[in-house]
């Protein structure tokens, strides 16, 4: 009997609790979590309850429709969910969290209320007495984190004690925070740490602090200190702005003085977001002697489509006194540098990228914002190019423009526009002669056939000349054609030969030609231009024989076990008939009998009017070493070594000349030792006597001075590079030196990163002078560049070098980083040369910040001294 009363009494608390979940609405969502079953009198463990938004009848209990929700509210937790009918509220133990819409609270313990909608958030302590599992408060992808989160989700208010939330660049935090129904958040006793870091200890102090979000952040008085020091940065009020979207704004300038332009005031101006894809700044930059710039800078993106940038610059630089003409100048200078990048998935058959670099000779000279590397630049390169390539289709298309500028000498070429067509290697259908069905493929089989068609329109003169108002002199120096080459080859196996014969003919169409005659009237020859259709054309044959040789030699002991030598010769023979487009006639001076050619200087030259024949000669070598690898635990391994990883010598032989039928003997050779030091050298050897005047004639230099070959010139050149790592072997951890795993040469600590890049180049050519030749050396330097970086901290960046020949320190920069957490120290130091200066800024990281800096910039003339 009491048996049944007592299950009664559990069946009728059951429904009720069944009958509590239903009406309230509450779903709470346990998916994948650790839930045990309770049975105690007052909970009971739940997956799931909602709460509807009309409201229902729970005994005496109504929810009234002020207390009725827009939207459903979720939770969840891994440990346990349980109810309370007596408080009407629900716990949620460990990894709790509660979503409604776009608010979403997460802490180790969560109490909410049913009849006070109102959550209560707080941590737990571990086994050691820490806190674990703090309140964190998520609102529209705004992160709070606190001690303890009390929040009201009809009211939308809230209150947080020890606030840790984000904000723009860096961090806020506040003893007691109030959030009100429109999310602006009233901090009290607030720090706003404007640093990755949350650790760090440069703070803003305020009483009071307001954040608005996606707008702005207002305080009280506020003072900056750097742990408990207070500095004399304070202002009676703050504003920081508050925003993940751009806003338009001014850009604060920097400031220094240079002995040549004055004092001054630089980069400053404003800056305009236009639309989600570009932005454009708007600087300039002013000197009290006078000099002036402005400048623009586009950037522009469009998300797996393109993206680019446009900067444009243009500068007036005055130096000296208007009043002394003798030594006043002003120049005019401007600068265009555009870069758009397609994205190859934009269009996988087509793709259009540029890199245009245009400016004016001396306008790197003269800017003082230029850097090192663009100071030493003495040549603009640009390009634009669009192809096309067809899917299925043998052949593509590509369309161009380029230029070059010399800075030095000042002439600009242009190539404007340039059109390709390819059409890739095609095999000759002649399947078909084969007396049966042998599957073997015949030699004729391999013959396949290229074509390539070019026109390119080129003009090359002085800087000073491009301008509309010398376009007639332009296009007068204009160079255009087009160029077709077709090439039929094939590759035969014989024996241990490849051979490849080939056959390559090329037309040349021009639009244009000169004509010459002897003027009776002037007494002088005159030249005409004869618009038309010109073709130049020439062929020729060519086979090449190629085989290779190898020599091994093995040793019985000792760490070395074989070298092995390479050797790959080759000869090719070639003919190519002579093609002369040369007219004779009475035109030369004072009407002399002479030849000139009809097409002279056009963009791709004409055939060489001899024809010749002969063979070229190449040998390749190549030598290795088999040594004991010491890392072989077992003690059998082996491992190659490089000794000399080239070793060329090359000539050709002309059957068909009058005379000095051998060219001059290629000698080229190249090694790498220890992975970082790379040496190279080359020579132009001469085996021909030489007569009074330094001339070449037909005489072995053997015969004539007893010598087998005259170095024409030679050039040596020395790489070695370190960098940290690059003597690591397969996984190993450690670094391999030449001492310990400290230390390279006595340069590498513990915590010390060295990067070395050291450089010596050394040339020489023969000059005639006096009756003999005499060695030129030039050039003749040793360049040193690198970094060290110590403790991820500091970094040191340095290059300099020596010119041997001037006898005079090549350009020299040294570059100094400090990372300070929140700030950041930089310094850069030319000792040397035109631009003498030194720079040091200090600033702080967060680019909300960055104009709170410290800046010393200063220039010298060449006599200045520091």
């Amino acid at each position: 009997m009491q048996t049944g009363a007592s299950t009664h009494v559990i069946f009728r608390y059951l429904l009720l609790i069944t009958i509590l979940t239903v009406s309230v609405s509450l779903q709470g969502q346990n998916q994948g979590s650790n839930i045990k079953n309770e049975t105690v009198s007052d909970s009971i463990s739940s997956d799931s309850s909602k709460l509807r938004k009309r409201p229902e009848k729970i005994g005496n209990l109504f929810l009234p429709k002020s207390q009725t929700f827009e939207t459903t509210v979720n939770y969840d937790a891994k440990d346990s969910i349980k109810y309370n009918l007596r408080d009407k509220e629900v716990v949620m133990y460990g990894d709790a969290k509660v979503t409604y819409g776009d608010i979403e609270l997460k802490a180790a313990k969560i109490t909410y209320g049913f009849t006070t909608n109102e959550v209560l958030a707080v941590p737990t302590t571990d086994s050691t007495g820490a806190l674990v599992g703090r309140p964190v408060f998520v609102d529209q992808g705004q992160n709070y984190g606190a001690d303890t989160i009390r929040y009201n989700f009809k009211t939308q208010k809230g209150i947080i004690k020890q606030v840790n939330t984000n904000i723009a660049d860096g961090h806020v935090f506040g003893a007691r925070v109030k959030r009100s129904t429109n999310q602006v958040l009233y901090i009290q006793e607030a720090e706003f740490c404007p640093c990755e870091d949350p650790e760090a200890k440069t703070r803003i102090h305020a009483k009071k602090l307001k954040v608005i979000p996606n707008s702005k952040v207002l305080s009280s008085s506020w003072v900056l200190k750097l742990g408990k020091i207070p500095t004399p940065l304070a202002f009676f009020f703050g504003y920081f702005p508050n925003s993940t979207k751009r806003n338009a704004g001014i850009i604060l300038p920097r400031y220094g003085d240079s002995p040549n332009l004055g004092f001054f005031l630089a980069d400053f101006g404003w800056y305009q977001p236009l639309g989600e894809k570009a932005d454009l700044k708007l600087m300039g930059s002013v000197y009290t002697k006078g000099s002036w710039n402005t400048s623009s800078a586009l950037r522009y993106k469009n998300n797996y489509r393109y993206s680019g940038n446009l900067d444009f610059l243009y500068q007036v630089s005055k130096s000296g006194f208007p009043e002394l003409p003798s030594t006043f100048s002003k120049t005019s200078d401007f600068k265009i540098n555009w870069n758009h990048r397609q994205d190859p998935k934009a269009r996988p058959n087509s793709s259009f990228n540029s890199s245009v670099n245009i400016g004016t000779s001396t306008v790197n000279r003269n800017n003082i914002g230029s850097n090192s590397e663009e100071f030493l630049t003495n040549t603009f390169r640009s390009n634009i190019n669009y192809s096309k390539t067809f899917p299925g289709k043998p052949y593509n298309f590509s369309a161009s423009a380029s230029h070059s500028q010399n800075t030095n000498t000042g002439i600009v070429n242009v190539d404007l526009p340039q059109f390709n067509f390819n059409l890739t290697r095609l095999y000759l259908p002649l399947s078909w002669l084969k007396a049966s069905d042998n599957a073997k493929t015949m030699w004729y089989e391999k013959i396949g056939v290229n074509y390539a068609a070019n026109f390119s329109n080129r003009v090359s003169a002085q800087e000073e000349e491009f301008s509309l108002e010398n376009w007639n002199g332009l296009r007068r120096k204009m160079q255009n054609g087009i160029r077709h080459n077709a090439n039929v080859s094939t590759s035969l196996k014989k024996f241990f030969f490849t051979i490849n014969p080939s056959f390559n003919i090329t037309n040349r169409t021009y639009f244009r030609k000169i004509e010459r005659s002897f003027s009776n009237e002037l007494q002088a020859p005159v030249t005409d231009t004869l618009p038309g259709f010109y073709n130049v054309f020439d062929y020729g044959f060519s086979t090449s024989v190629t085989t290779n040789v190898y020599g091994m030699y093995t040793f019985k002991k000792g760490p070395v076990k074989a070298i092995r030598h390479l050797m790959t010769p080759s000869a090719s023979f070639f003919y190519r008939p002579g093609f002369d487009y040369r007219q004779y006639g009475f035109v030369g001076t004072d009407g002399a009998y002479t030849s000139y050619t009809p097409f002279d200087g056009q963009i791709f030259g004409v055939p060489n009017p001899n024809h010749s024949g002969g063979v070229s000669i190449n040998l390749q070598n190549n030598v290795e070493a088999k040594v004991i690898n010491r890392k072989d635990t077992t003690g059998i391994g082996t491992k190659k070594i490089k000794l000399l990883e080239a070793f060329n010598l090359g000539t050709n032989h002309d059957f068909l000349r009058d005379s000095i039928k051998w060219s001059n003997i290629n000698l080229n050779a190249r090694t790498t030792i220890l992975k970082s030091l790379s040496l190279n050298y080359s020579a132009n050897l001469d085996p021909y006597g030489y007569n009074e005047s330094g001339q070449k004639i037909d005489e072995a230099l053997i015969t004539q001075r007893g010598k087998l070959v005259r170095f024409a010139n030679q050039t040596f050149a020395l790489n070695y590079s370190y960098r940290p790592g690059m003597y690591k072997e397969g996984n190993s951890s450690k670094t391999k030196t030449a001492k310990s795993d400290t230390t390279i040469l006595g340069l590498i600590v513990d915590g010390i990163k060295p990067e070395i890049t050291l450089g010596y180049n050394y040339s020489v050519s023969q000059v005639f002078q006096d009756g003999g030749f005499n060695a030129n050396k030039t050039p003749h330097t040793i360049s040193i560049s690198g970094s060290f970086d110590f403790f991820e901290k500091v970094k040191l960046r340095y290059t300099t070098g020596y010119d041997f020949i001037q006898k005079k320190t090549s350009f020299t920069q040294f570059n100094l980083y400090v990372d300070l957490n929140c700030w950041e120290f930089s310094a850069s130091f030319v000792p040397f040369g035109n631009i003498k200066s030194y720079s040091v800024a200090l600033n702080m990281k967060s680019n909300l910040l960055r104009d709170l800096k410290l800046e010393r910039n200063r220039t010298f003339n060449e006599n200045t001294q520091f």
